[in-house]
């Protein structure tokens, strides 16, 4: 019987608008990284635990920001800098 590799999943790359004025806050942002990069939206992991609902249309905004799927990185581990 063949055995198979479970591939990475990898990290989900956003682009971060602010709901209200639509400008861009962050540009190619790992969805990981989200609470050290952006401190000032005071995001929590919950916070980020509901951005793929805000992807899949189910949520119009995070705590007053809306989310864009970019695309992601394969060969990259979730531990990666």
């Amino acid at each position: 019987m063949a055995t198979y590799k479970v591939q990475p999943r990898g990290v989900r790359l956003l682009r971060v608008h602010n709901a209200v004025t639509n400008e861009v806050v962050a540009d190619y942002v790992p969805q990981n990284k989200l609470i050290e990069y952006l401190p000032e939206w005071e995001l929590t992991p919950n916070d980020v635990k509901n951005i793929p609902h805000q992807l899949a249309g189910k949520q119009k905004k995070v705590k007053g920001l809306r989310f864009e799927l970019l695309g992601t990185i394969t060969g990259m581990d979730k531990s990666h800098p």
